[in-house]
């Protein structure tokens, strides 16, 4: 299950995560627009943010910065798809 936090004064609605959700809705994965917990960030199997400074980056860890080749499956997939240029419909 894909979470992401509403849309509001703590998350702006970038080109970037538009896409995301876009291609999210492509592939068919479930995704709950909801707060999530710092809690519930580090019981997580996979982390990536996205923003238009810093299209879709992996996150390990909370405290400091992953190599890109140690991304997880989906966030290497948005990366793949990024870089190819592609666009959703």
């Amino acid at each position: 299950m894909l979470r992401t936090h509403p849309l509001g004064h703590r998350v702006l609605p970038s080109v970037t995560r538009k896409v995301v959700m876009s291609l999210i809705a492509e592939l068919g994965l479930p995704v709950r627009e909801e707060a999530v917990s710092l809690a519930e960030l580090g019981r997580a199997t996979e982390l990536f943010l996205c923003g238009t400074a810093n299209n879709v980056m992996p996150a390990f860890e909370l405290r400091r910065a992953v190599p890109a080749a140690l991304a997880g499956g989906l966030t290497q997939l948005f990366e793949l798809i990024r870089d190819a240029g592609a666009s959703p419909a």
